[in-house]
Formats: C-alpha cells, structure tokens, sequence
C-alpha cells in the first residue's frame, strides 16, 4: 500500500529544464518588471525561439524603485505581444493587488498560462497563484536560476572582519502582511506556531517574532543546491545566531533544500500533522522562491494556515545576477492540481 508522503509526492508535479519551444501556440505571459537580469531570461527565450503569446500581464511595483527595468520590460514584452496588460502591485499593500488582478486575469481566453516567478517578491507569487486557483488552463511556473547570488563570499567576510552590521539585501521591516485571501481564521485561541526561513536579514524574524508573539517557532535553514554556495547556510546562520540559539525564540530548526520544492512541501505537511491539533499555524514564505512554491502548495492542503509575510522599507543592494539556467513546474490543469490537493487532505 502506498503511504501518505509518496502519495503527496505524486501529486506534486515536477521541477524540469524550460524549453520555451515547447510552449503551446495560445499562451499568456504574466510577470514582473524587476531589477535583476533574470527578469528577462524568460522573455529573451521565448524571443529566442520566435513564440508568440495571445497577451501578457505585466506586473509594476510600488514602492517605486528606479532601478526596475519597466521601460525594457515593455519593450521587451513588445516583441513577444501586441496585448500588454499593466498592473501594480504594492508591497506595503498587497490588498490592493487581490482586487485588482482577478477582473483582469478573468479577460485570458488562452489555452495555457506561463508565470514567471524570476522578478517576483514572495508575496506576490503566494498571491498571483493564490487568485487564479480555480482556473482550469494549463498553469507553467518558470523560475530563472541566478549565475550569480549576492551577497558574494567576499561581501560577507569583509564586513564581518571591518564588524559593520551584517544585514545584507533588505533594509528595516516595514510591517508584517496579511491579505484576506492567504488567511484564516481557523484556530483562534490556540498557542501559535510560527514557521519561517531565517535569511541575510535576522530582523525579519525578530520582527515576525515581536509582532505575533508565537508560542513556539519552527525554523527552516535553506541549504543551496550547488556546493559553492554552501557557505550561504553558515552565513545566514552566524547571521540568525541570537535568534537561533535563543529557546525563547524558537523550539526547532530544520535545514531544507532551496532548490527542492517537492522536499520542502512534504517536510511542511510532517509539521502540519504533528501540530495540527494543538496550535495555530502561521507560515512565513522567506526562504527561496521555489521554497515559496512550497508554502503555495502547502496552503493549498491546508487552507487554515495563515500566510504572514515581513514587507521591507526597500531593497539595500543587488541580488543576483547573470541566469545559469530556466527551470519550469508544468501544471497539465491548475484546477485539477489543486482538486488533488483538497481530496488528499480529506483522505489524510
């Protein structure tokens, strides 16, 4: 008899090398106009192998930061479309998002729909695949993987020798999230479990920490998939260290694979049945982007999880740079995932 986690296993489709040749002909492109190279990647291989698209749904942000590449974005876009979509999305409030994106998403006649989380914060992939979730279409998540993630090795141990503080990539944390479609309000009254991804940014915790005030706090440390990059893990934990070695703080820490979603999403489902009658679970989508699809998916299995997420003021410095590789989860039928999802929680 097959167990649970091979079952859950099953349903989860898998992480393959993007081949933009085989993108069906009726397709819509939704992504985000960023600042990193990769925000580009998929576009430049769509252009590449000469695929068109029916229209495209271009993400703006706000705050408004002048390194985004709006302008090439659209240019760029021009190439593939002669239907472009605009719509903003603000990190400081992502309710705005929610109501403006379903009326929009709903005018796609498209067979299949690709996004391309490279360019997108982690509340925003939560929440774009959270709004189409009862689509029926072919849903193909493209994730660009970076040549290049800052800070380098260099960047850390300098300003660990010069003692200068040692928050890389973000700046203070502006608040924390919510947005009505990634909560719940299942649980009320029990003692809160708080699962979160400890980063380059240690006040992203401490913020998380202070503003809900858990009962118990599981941490997940990302161990990178190449080995060079491996001293990320020791970093972020010297980083995180007061946090982590603080039992107030937290009752458990974990180290999961950045890379590996399917891992990360059987790992989130262990912890939901160890606490599932004894706390409320909040879950805060900080680790990899892929990490991210994890949470997504975990969500989907467990609609009474609370999404929270820590905004910042704004971005402190670069985050990746060049593109290694494209990689894509194909979803056959979005709806027909997610229906899986429901029937083995009902099933569990």
């Amino acid at each position: 008899m097959m167990n649970k986690e091979n079952s859950l296993k099953l349903k989860l489709p898998l992480l393959l090398p993007f081949e933009a040749k085989d993108c069906r002909k009726s397709l819509t492109y939704i992504g985000a106009a960023g600042f990193e190279p990769r925000a580009f990647s998929v576009i430049n291989s769509l252009t590449k192998d000469n695929v068109r698209v029916d229209n495209a749904i271009a993400i703006t942000y706000l705050p408004f930061d002048n390194r985004n590449k709006v302008k090439k974005f659209g240019k760029r876009l021009k190439g593939l479309t002669s239907s472009i979509s605009w719509v903003i999305y603000n990190r400081h409030d992502p309710q705005s998002f929610q109501n403006s994106f379903p009326s929009l998403f709903a005018t796609i006649n498209s067979k299949s729909v690709l996004i391309d989380i490279s360019a997108m914060s982690k509340m925003l992939i939560m929440l774009v695949l959270q709004l189409i979730r009862k689509t029926n279409k072919e849903v193909i998540i493209t994730y660009s993987e970076a040549s290049t993630y800052y800070p380098t090795i260099k960047e850390f141990q300098t300003k660990k020798r010069l003692k200068v503080p040692t928050d890389f990539l973000t700046s203070d944390v502006f608040r924390i999230l919510h947005v009505t479609s990634l909560s719940s309000s299942s649980m009320q009254g029990h003692p809160i479990l708080l699962i979160a991804y400890p980063t380059f940014n240690h006040k992203e915790i401490v913020a998380l920490h202070n503003e809900l005030s858990p009962n118990c706090m599981l941490l997940i440390l990302g161990m990178p998939h190449e080995k060079h990059n491996e001293w990320r893990l020791k970093a972020i934990k010297e980083i995180n260290s007061r946090i982590l070695d603080d039992s107030d703080y937290c009752r458990e820490i974990m180290t999961l694979s950045t890379f590996d979603y399917i891992s990360n999403t059987l790992k989130l489902e262990e912890i939901y049945q160890k606490y599932k009658y004894t706390h409320r679970i909040l879950l805060a989508p900080t680790g990899s982007k892929l990490q991210t699809i994890a949470c997504f998916m975990f969500k989907q299995l467990h609609p009474d999880v609370q999404i929270v997420y820590p905004a910042t003021e704004y971005f402190s410095g670069d985050y990746t740079d060049g593109c290694k590789a494209i990689w894509c989860i194909p979803i056959a039928n979005f709806l027909e995932l997610i229906s899986q999802l429901d029937k083995y929680r009902w099933l569990s």
